[in-house]
């Protein structure tokens, strides 16, 4: 509010964030439901399968992604999971979107992970100096529901919007997407790195695995998270993009598991289920049956592979 104040008082020319006079009607001169055969020649809808299938795998990673986030081990989630569930809502989100021509709903992470962080439960201090400890999530559903009525409220004070400049609305996302990554192991472990040893913090992935091998972990993720900058980046290939996303699937299931044994792999990421699980899901618990022999084989194996890293 001050920041969009000062822009009136100082007089300050910057960009307004734009809002139709009319948001109960479509922007484009059509009837609310699209029909695809009058705008566009019939022949597309067979020709934009192939990136309707991209698309679609871009959206079942984003809203995967989100929701493995939110539900990991460390924000101590008591209540079941709903990951079926949830990508069934979503298609049926997108049925009714398309049929209306309007944007997609996602879980959308940034978001997500503020909403989860608001919502955290600290112990009380009692001792000077000592630091509250973390309980666990307060799960509930209003806050979510009443988020989104107010959303749906902001329709009716269009005129006070149009007021809000544009770097305003930047910044508060810039704040939003940096307060979200506290608490991230991969944020945690980048920063360990310039960090002396005396001054590291007391963490349960440090204290199970060695640090050369944390680094090694940390930079290979590092340059998967360049690589799909760059493709995402580059207007040619940018269409490769939902493709890298499964590539990256590929990589921690076949390439992370022969360099990483499965306690380092336990504590510094979630343990993937078996390929054929993953293809074709079972009703069975997502954690992968231990067979002693083979992971005796591969640790030994992996064991002479980190020592040559080591090197």
């Amino acid at each position: 509010m001050t920041l969009t104040d000062s822009t009136s008082v100082f007089k300050i020319q910057a960009i307004k964030y734009k809002v139709p006079s009319n948001c109960f009607q479509p922007t484009s001169p059509r009837s609310w439901l699209v029909n695809p055969l009058r705008l566009n020649p019939w022949w597309l809808i067979f020709l934009s399968m192939l990136p309707a299938m991209f698309f679609s795998i871009l959206i079942a990673m984003d809203q995967n992604i989100t929701s493995v986030i939110v539900n990991r081990k460390d924000n101590k989630i008591q209540k079941g999971y709903g990951y079926h569930l949830d990508l069934a809502v979503i298609a049926l989100l997108m049925i009714m979107c398309s049929s209306f021509g309007i944007p997609f709903y996602v879980a959308a992470t940034v978001v997500s992970l503020m909403h989860v962080h608001s919502l955290r439960l600290m112990s009380e201090t009692a001792a000077p100096g000592e630091k509250p400890e973390f309980l666990g999530i307060r799960e509930q559903r209003v806050t979510a529901l009443t988020a989104h009525v107010f959303v749906a409220l902001s329709l009716f004070i269009t005129p006070v919007m149009k007021l809000i400049p544009v770097p305003v609305l930047l910044g508060i996302f810039l704040y939003m997407g940096i307060v979200s990554l506290h608490g991230q192991q991969f944020i945690d472990r980048l920063l360990i790195i310039f960090m002396p040893t005396k001054y590291q913090p007391d963490e349960p992935w440090l204290r199970k695995v060695r640090i050369k091998r944390v680094h090694l972990f940390t930079l290979i993720q590092l340059a998967a998270f360049i690589g799909l900058t760059v493709v995402e980046e580059i207007k040619m290939i940018s269409m490769a993009f939902p493709l890298m996303l499964m590539v990256m699937v590929c990589i921690r299931k076949f390439v992370m598991e022969k360099i990483f044994l499965e306690k380092e792999l336990r504590a510094l990421d979630d343990p993937l289920p078996p390929w054929h699980e993953m293809i074709r899901p079972s009703n069975k618990p997502l954690m992968p049956t231990i067979d002693s022999d083979k992971t005796k084989k591969n640790e030994q194996t992996v064991e002479l592979i980190s020592r040559s890293f080591d090197c």
